[in-house]
């Protein structure tokens, strides 16, 4: 039989036959079944697919490698939950977690879960990273936490300043500069690709007290999430540690005996001998230096804000980020830094809530709260204790002006704007996130350049150039494929070398900037403390005088007392007094010992000596009832009585005063 015009409407995934009969008829004779060969629906071509019970071929879809079959297979970075879908999610390239060529849940060991954003046990971090022996681990966790204690405890002894210009006030505004500049590189670091973006992730690490999240994991063997974010928001408790630190540091240093006393005395002008200056002398520069309770908290506070603001913002800003995924059977939200927390789920709901409370206490609130709460103690106490205060904050600002002080707030506003920019906008939306970090950099450059807050012109420079290289940074990111990673003019990765060495190079150039910041900053307290210690050497030769002239005073003291003791016995015995008392002088030593304590004070003795006068002994009485040398603990003085009268062959007149008795004090 021949049959034209036929057309056979066939679904893909079954197979037809055509039977063919002849029906019933009056003929003794009758035609065999037949059967056709197997129909199935046409075929398609190698970039389509088919979907079973469906009559027409499909496009191959995002993330799919087809062959013309109902099999779908991944492409690099992509997932795929079910071959029931054909819906493929992208993964991250950074990780390279997701491979190719495989139907479902198929990623490279010893990533796990959805997206492939888990880690199998014994690895941790982003990359899942094999965790180093337990010793290691702890031992590199371990001094993590001491040298992060250290750079605390030194900064807070820093902070204690009385205000800003207190010789280590350069320093310690560079300080604050560069650490804010480490900060920023580690918010945008997920912005850029290969070895910028793990030097950016590592400094900004480092410039926020962070541990490695790696450590961390390996470290507690998987801190959860949620747990973890209510460490953070606890953090600016850290403040009252750091409080009672203060106090027990200015405890001990009141009652430890400090033999350099002596030289901060000289220094400041006192006027002192060395008799004063005991090993027993307690040294009394303590960092509280007449502040209250409050005081010393506000400045623990700032330093604790100081390194913890920007990860505390990224930590609210990360809980409030969850991502809806479409796997083809239906929509979920999910956490992106936790997959494993239903973003609808009730628990999750309460810990966003909290976050946002946080959000508008920490994120909002500090910047206001320190222009709010200076002219809240201005008004109270006036604008000394306002600068004494919060001088950590105002130090590199122009301090007498009254907006330009607190230009702290506009930073931390500023690294609140990037924090939000690279975590609230949505994933998978890197373009847009570098182009409004880019116009949030561009108006703090703008407002840097239009203000020039800084003290110093050295300071307004280093902040200009700083924020310019980040723009220029984040334009240079736009050159390439937030998807592929690779060069929008190239299909190669390794075309992104070049641009990483050139950001590298403009973070170096910045970098060699602040090293010469911290050079000029660390020789100016070297001349200042040069300057200190020849004022010092000046003092110390001034009190070597003292205490020789306070030496000879006493050695003439010894001899005067001797001469005393002789006249007496001159007036007791007039044959013998003279040659007695000569014969006392010379037997003196010229280092002889005197009864006077040494600790007696030049102005003590001449004090002393000048009431002499009052115990000399009146003409005609006994010398014996005279004052003896040693009573009253005095220094002896030498009366003389002037001699009996001899005839004088031609008289002269005499003068009212001339029978008067006369005392005079011998002086070296």
């Amino acid at each position: 039989f021949t049959f034209q015009g036929v057309k056979i409407v066939a679904r893909y995934g079954t197979v037809y036959t055509m039977v063919f009969t002849l029906g019933p008829s009056n003929l003794r004779w009758g035609v065999p079944r037949t059967v056709s060969q197997p129909i199935t629906a046409q075929a398609c071509a190698r970039t389509e697919h088919f979907i079973v019970d469906e009559v027409a071929c499909r496009p191959c879809v995002r993330g799919a490698q087809c062959n013309g079959t109902q099999h779908l297979v991944t492409q690099p970075n992509y997932w795929r939950s079910a071959t029931a879908t054909t819906k493929f999610v992208g993964c991250s390239a950074a990780t390279g977690a997701c491979l190719a060529n495989q139907t479902t849940w198929a990623c490279r060991f010893p990533h796990k879960g959805l997206l492939c954003r888990l880690c199998e046990p014994g690895y941790a971090g982003s990359t899942c990273d094999q965790c180093a022996p337990a010793q290691v681990n702890r031992f590199y966790f371990a001094s993590s936490i001491i040298l992060y204690v250290g750079l605390v405890t030194y900064t807070t002894r820093t902070a204690f300043m009385r205000d800003d210009s207190s010789k280590r006030a350069l320093l310690v505004s560079v300080f604050k500069r560069f650490l804010g500049y480490n900060q920023t590189l580690g918010l945008i670091s997920r912005l850029f690709t290969g070895l910028s973006a793990t030097v950016f992730a590592f400094l900004g690490q480092i410039s926020n007290l962070a541990l490695p999240q790696s450590v961390v994991e390996c470290a507690t063997g998987g801190l959860p999430t949620i747990p973890l974010f209510y460490v953070y928001m606890a953090l600016p408790g850290v403040a009252f540690p750091m409080l009672i630190f203060v106090y027990i540091h200015d405890w001990v240093r009141a009652r430890v005996p400090s033999f350099t006393e002596l030289i901060r005395v000289l220094i400041r002008k006192r006027k002192v001998v060395f008799a004063h200056a005991e090993p027993g002398v307690y040294n009394k520069k303590t960092l509280i230096r007449g502040r209250a309770v409050w005081q010393v908290l506000i400045v623990c506070l700032s330093v604790v804000f100081l390194f913890f603001y920007p990860n505390i913002m990224k930590q609210i800003a990360m809980v409030n980020r969850c991502e809806t995924i479409d796997f083809g059977d239906g929509e979920g939200s999910w956490m992106v830094a936790d997959v494993e927390i239903d973003c609808n789920s009730e628990r999750y709901q309460s810990v966003a809530s909290i976050s946002r409370i946080f959000l508008v206490v920490y994120g909002l609130g500090v910047p206001v709260s320190i222009p709010l709460l200076g002219i809240l103690i201005r008004r109270l106490y006036g604008e000394l204790r306002e600068k004494n205060t919060l001088a950590f904050l105002f130090v590199g600002f122009k301090k007498d002006h009254r907006v330009y002080r607190y230009w702290e707030s506009v930073n931390m506003l500023r690294k609140l704007a990037m924090a939000l920019i690279i975590n609230f906008v949505g994933n998978g939306q890197g373009r847009l996130k570098t182009y409004m970090a880019m116009w949030a950099l561009t108006v703090a450059l703008a407002l840097q350049y239009i203000h020039q807050p800084s003290a110093n012109q050295r300071l307004n420079d280093i902040d200009a150039r700083s924020m310019l290289v980040l723009i220029v940074s984040l334009n240079t990111v736009l050159l390439w494929d937030f998807d592929t990673q690779v060069p929008i003019f190239s299909t190669n990765p390794d075309h992104t070398f070049p641009f990483q060495i050139f950001i590298l190079t403009l973070q170096g150039l910045i970098y060699i900037n602040f090293s010469w910041l911290f050079f000029i900053a660390f020789k100016e307290i070297a001349q200042m403390i040069k300057k200190s210690l020849g004022t010092t050497s000046k003092s110390m030769n001034e009190v070597r005088q003292m205490h020789k002239i306070g030496s000879i005073m006493q050695k003439a003291g010894h001899v005067h007392a001797q001469k005393r003791k002789a006249s007496l016995q001159t007036q007791a015995h007039p044959g013998t007094g003279l040659a007695s008392m000569l014969k006392l002088a010379r037997s003196v030593p010229k280092d002889a010992p005197s009864d006077v304590p040494r600790s007696t004070s030049s102005s003590s003795t001449l004090a002393d000596a000048s009431t002499a006068d009052q115990s000399c002994p009146l003409p005609g009485t006994s010398g014996a009832a005279s004052s003896s040398p040693e009573l009253d603990g005095r220094t002896p003085v030498l009366c003389q009585t002037p001699a009996r009268p001899q005839p004088d062959p031609q008289p002269h007149p005499q003068t009212p005063n001339a029978t008067r008795r006369r005392c005079k004090q011998t002086r070296p």
